[in-house]
């Protein structure tokens, strides 16, 4: 919200983005601002609706983005916010194709919106009818997703850190976002236990598999896995300031495994079992417990719960206890 104020000079000229964000804060406060949430969020979306394809900009990505983030906001209308995001980056995007984005230019931030809107962003909702409501709206995604690095260059520029100094840091995450979209999206394209067939499926999720191969692909998950590998195979465990190097390690790890298992989804489960993945695998358990106490203190639980699953799966029915890592 900083970015955009200081954009516009100090004035947020955006009608709609004005309401959005007095919507937004008066969510933040007691319930003796309930009238100016609920008012100012149905301005904000007035003025929305009135823009056309010519005067749609970026600072509708910000007001429906916290619109869609403000505390009280239902599923339905998250969903519904989702949808308008999705249709924004679309005009923003036809209209900038040939365009030289600024570093300064507000379009630096259009990918951390875009990926507010991926399964991640609702890995809270757990019933039925949401994820029926996620899975729609990822079957109806065409825009394309943003390159690894164009990501990692927009949080650079909206948290202020430098990917010189502190690479981890965003590196980090963007693959624990990764992560959490690759379990999300497991969950929300399964019917009765098994993967959804319907063909709708086919071109979000190659869409998806060419993002998470682009991510794995790049040269800092490249050297990540270098540093890991090189960990395992002497032994020694990596002495570094910085704290958020080792769950970039873990997460790369992860992510490499299950982009393997996942490049045919409907067999995962032998994808898990092959050589590869169990050699991947013992890399991942042996990097855990050279670094186990420092990953105890470091890693969010939900993310270790789920890594020993994934490394459960890979674990072949040929491979005894004993030679485990």
């Amino acid at each position: 919200m900083r970015k955009f104020v200081a954009w516009y000079g100090g004035y947020v000229s955006s009608a709609p983005l004005r309401y959005a964000i007095v919507s937004y804060a008066a969510s933040l406060l007691s319930d003796a601002f309930e009238q100016q949430r609920i008012d100012n969020a149905l301005r904000a979306s007035h003025e929305l609706r009135k823009q056309t394809a010519d005067t749609i900009d970026d600072s509708h990505l910000l007001a429906v983005h916290l619109l869609k983030y403000k505390k009280g906001t239902g599923l339905n209308e998250e969903i519904f916010h989702s949808e308008g995001t999705v249709a924004i980056l679309d005009i923003l995007g036809s209209r900038s194709k040939n365009e030289v984005v600024a570093t300064i230019n507000l379009a630096l931030f259009r990918p951390y919106f875009l990926e507010m809107i991926t399964p991640a962003s609702f890995a809270f909702s757990r019933c039925t009818e949401s994820r029926e409501l996620v899975r729609a709206l990822n079957v109806s995604l065409s825009t394309p997703f943003p390159t690894w690095s164009s990501r990692l260059q927009s949080q650079s520029q909206l948290y202020d850190i430098s990917l010189e100094n502190s690479p981890s840091t965003i590196v980090q995450w963007q693959l624990s976002w990764d992560f959490q979209d690759i379990m999300e999206l497991i969950g929300i394209s399964q019917q009765g236990g098994k993967f959804d067939e319907d063909q709708q499926w086919t071109l979000p999720w190659n869409n998806y598999l060419a993002k998470w191969n682009d991510d794995i692909g790049s040269a800092e998950c490249q050297k990540l896995l270098s540093i890991s590998e090189d960990a395992v195979a002497t032994s020694e465990q990596i002495r570094d300031k910085d704290e958020y190097l080792l769950n970039a390690c873990i997460l790369c790890l992860s992510l490499k495994l299950l982009v393997f298992a996942l490049e045919d989804r409907f067999r995962i489960t032998e994808a898990l079992r092959s050589p590869h993945a169990i050699s991947w695998f013992r890399t991942l358990i042996s990097f855990i417990r050279l670094h186990h106490e420092d990953l105890a203190r470091l890693m969010r639980p939900d993310f270790k719960l789920k890594i020993v699953f994934i490394g459960g799966l890979a674990l072949s029915p040929t491979v005894s206890h004993e030679s485990s890592p």
